[in-house]
């Protein structure tokens, strides 16, 4: 398992291989394990945020990727719940726009 997650970026546990059953199936765990642990986001434009934003929310089989490319293309601390639990009616426009438009406050 060292040798797994030295090889993938993953921090996978005991528990991750013997009880992926109850979220998922052992497909989707393939294909979770086979990706990048954390994807590297180079700049991302507007445009393109907008794409990532859509993917998450299509909730389709690689809609968690999607969320931890768009989380680690902002810098917003809460970029899950802006998508999630944002305003009602919200566009993927409008969430990018709110994603964007947050700066962190320097100490």
């Amino acid at each position: 398992m060292r040798a797994f997650n030295r090889a993938t970026g993953h921090d996978y546990g005991p528990l991750a291989f013997t009880a992926y059953e109850g979220s998922r199936s052992l497909a989707e765990f393939a294909v979770e394990a086979a990706r990048p642990a954390r994807p590297r986001v180079g700049e991302v434009g507007r445009d393109e945020l907008v794409e990532l934003i859509r993917r998450v929310l299509a909730a389709g089989p690689d809609a968690d990727w999607y969320l931890e490319a768009v989380q680690a293309a902002v810098t917003h601390p809460a970029a899950a719940d802006v998508l999630f639990w944002g305003p009602d009616g919200a566009t993927p426009e409008e969430m990018a726009a709110e994603l964007t438009a947050y700066r962190p406050i320097a100490l």
